[in-house]
């Protein structure tokens, strides 16, 4: 399964240690790589999260036509600590996400 993460514009405000690449590196680890799509099928979503007081996901919306991903996305990433620093708290931010098998 071939996991492909696309990052948006919400991730391109510079900061000192860039802890926004810090933190979709953060997400690729959460999300693992599961096996939603079937093969030769893509399932994409976009993740509208902010991060909390106690540097913890919100995830706010997950956006895809796959009840399946949605569901998974939910729980692997609400509520997991992250613990970065630098991370603007209580700002959204938006991650797609790709998932696609090898054909």
């Amino acid at each position: 399964l071939l996991l492909v993460f696309l990052s948006s514009a919400a991730f391109a405000s510079p900061l000192n240690a860039n802890p926004n690449k810090e933190l979709r590196s953060k997400i690729v680890k959460l999300i693992g790589t599961p096996d939603l799509a079937k093969r030769g099928q893509t399932i994409e979503a976009k993740i509208v999260f902010l991060i909390n007081d106690q540097q913890e996901i919100v995830v706010l919306n997950v956006d895809t036509q796959s009840l399946t991903a949605e569901s998974y996305l939910k729980d692997k990433l609400n509520y997991e600590s992250v613990n970065i620093d630098g991370l603007k708290t209580e700002k959204r931010y938006i991650l797609n996400v790709k998932f696609q098998t090898n054909n």
